[in-house]
């Protein structure tokens, strides 16, 4: 399946397969060690992370592209600061990235939005 960005599924997984090896390499792991501590450590970004805060980063600078929930109803409710997700029926367009910023920013703690 075709994301917005044109890469699907397989082609991310094997970038980031080539993240792990390339770091193997450079820190010396064997085949079978875990690359999780040395991206932490090293404080590096795994591809899936680069891309949840490439979504969240476009959703705080670009705010006035999107509607709070306090804009749609005038309801005090705990969600008022999140951002409006829209009721849309296309599996393509739920997936991606304008909905995925969305629910991104969403899940973000209230002293950061």
């Amino acid at each position: 399946m075709e994301s917005s960005s044109g890469a699907n599924q397989s082609d991310v997984s094997k970038v980031f397969i080539m993240q792990k090896k390339i770091l193997r390499i450079i820190y010396n792991l064997k085949p079978i060690d875990t690359c999780r501590n040395v991206f932490m450590q090293n404080h590096i970004m795994t591809l899936f992370s680069y891309y949840i805060y490439s979504l969240i980063l476009f959703a705080l600078n670009n705010k006035e592209f999107f509607d709070l929930n306090i804009h749609i109803h005038q309801h005090n409710t705990r969600n008022k600061g999140n951002m409006h997700l829209t009721n849309i029926n296309l599996t393509k367009v739920k997936k991606g990235p304008y909905f995925s910023c969305i629910h991104m920013f969403n899940h973000l703690p209230n002293n950061i939005k």
